[in-house]
């Protein structure tokens, strides 16, 4: 139950489209293309593993870039680099359509994540982002909290195994004390300690929108379980933080789970994911759909 209750908002304005979306999975490049040219129809391009490069990305962001109809466009694992993710870049300065983009695992550092994150800062549409396993460090860490500060469509962004370490999640943390729209960060081994950790906590405290943080298979224990647990009573939105794989015990474990639990089971949980789920439906799904 709790972990619908998190995907709600998100499953919802998603919904939009699942009835007469399109998917196409096309076994190569010149099929895709060939494909957007005739069906005008497609609303989710399936690109997985096709190793398109920077020149596929070329095409493939040539083709979307007037493109109305497609949603999601995956290019996990398509050895797109920092050329691929300049196209990408472009793509997402021009294209008011896709809404779901994921870039995993696609040999993407910090001058790359520099680029996506400057074409984030005019993008009024994007609402999930997927950038775990390319390794952008704390520098591409810095550029996407820069466009966080000021991106209003974000509601997933996905940033597992990129190393970003502490450096890096201190100046998440402080986009996140401006940010008022992301609902859900997952954070997972990125090589954050105590110090990054305890400056993500101390954000949560004048967070107001962030209902999932996930921060598993980082490296901090015990030393910043008062830090999280003050953040958590003092945040009123949260609903799931993943601390599993760090050096946090057992009972502290449960300390977090019993507060969280506490918090989903009192009669403001439900009437705030109501009023999420009615703000969705009158601003959010009317100008995402």
């Amino acid at each position: 139950l709790a972990q619908v209750a998190v995907a709600w908002p998100h499953w919802y304005y998603r919904s939009a489209f699942v009835r007469q979306r399109m998917k196409l999975v096309p076994s190569s490049i010149e099929e895709a293309l060939d494909a957007l040219a005739r069906n005008p129809r497609v609303t989710d391009l399936q690109l997985f593993n096709k190793k398109l490069g920077h020149s596929g990305a070329a095409k493939i962001a040539g083709a979307l870039q007037s493109n109305e109809t497609v949603r999601v466009l995956n290019l996990t694992c398509d050895q797109l680099g920092n050329s691929g993710a300049e196209h990408v870049a472009a793509l997402l300065q021009k294209n008011s359509t896709l809404i779901e983009l994921d870039l995993r695992m696609n040999k993407i550092s910090g001058q790359g994540a520099a680029l996506i994150g400057a074409a984030l800062q005019s993008n009024t549409r994007l609402a999930r982002l997927y950038l775990s396993s390319n390794d952008f460090g704390a520098a591409g860490a810095e550029s996407l909290a820069e466009a966080l500060e000021s991106n209003s469509t974000l509601r997933t962004l996905s940033l597992e195994y990129n190393k970003i370490g502490d450096k890096g999640a201190e100046r998440i943390a402080e986009a996140l004390e401006k940010n008022e729209t992301l609902l859900a960060l997952y954070l997972r081994s990125n090589q954050i300690g105590s110090t990054g950790v305890q400056r993500l906590a101390l954000a949560l405290e004048n967070n107001r929108s962030l209902s999932t943080l996930d921060l598993a298979a980082n490296d901090f224990g015990v030393e910043s379980l008062s830090f999280i647990l003050e953040a958590l009573e003092a945040n009123s939105t949260v609903l799931a933080f993943g601390v599993a794989d760090t050096r946090i015990d057992t009972h502290g474990m449960m300390q977090i789970a019993t507060l969280l639990e506490r918090r989903r089971a009192s009669s403001w949980y439900w009437s705030s994911i109501l009023t999420k789920i009615c703000h969705c439906s009158t601003r959010e799904f009317q100008r995402i759909r």
